[in-house]
């Protein structure tokens, strides 16, 4: 992809971030489902990490959000020198965004061979997607030219 923002270091460290919160909070469906009811030293530990799945799951994704961000403020110069030589603004969006959403969907697709492997839902990952989707659209907003 030669006019892409990402290189490939980007698309990896992006990929395992979206997979890491995907995985993650899979493995904690997988817990409660597993130790649920259980009475013994390690499900009650487990149960109790388990209670906090959400705000867990919640806080890493804020992985992305600093991913992006920090993403985006690196490449301040590339994208206003993309601009001088000619891309429009609107093309050098278009492009981050369908290269961040197709991403996701890669790594959304690992996953879900975890679950099947694991025998969960496969939608309980579903709600992780449309939180990147809006991250995704927030740090579009942030590819700018000053």
């Amino acid at each position: 992809m030669k006019n892409s923002l990402y290189r490939f270091s980007d698309r990896l460290e992006i990929f395992f971030i979206y997979l890491f919160c995907f995985v993650v909070n899979a493995l904690l469906i997988y817990a409660e489902r597993t130790y649920q009811g259980s009475d013994s030293l390690i499900g009650s530990y487990i149960n109790s990490i388990v209670e906090y799945r959400l705000i867990i799951t919640i806080m890493l994704t804020f992985l992305v959000i600093i991913f992006c961000y920090q993403f985006i403020t690196r490449k301040k110069t590339e994208i206003r020198i993309r601009f001088l030589v000619g891309e429009t603004s609107w093309e050098i969006r278009y492009r981050y965004f369908i290269q961040s959403m197709i991403i996701m969907a890669l790594s959304y697709f690992v996953s879900l061979l975890l679950n099947i492997y694991l025998s969960i839902s496969l939608m309980v990952n579903l709600y992780l997607i449309f939180i990147f989707i809006n991250y995704i659209l927030v740090s579009t907003v942030g590819v700018k030219v000053k």
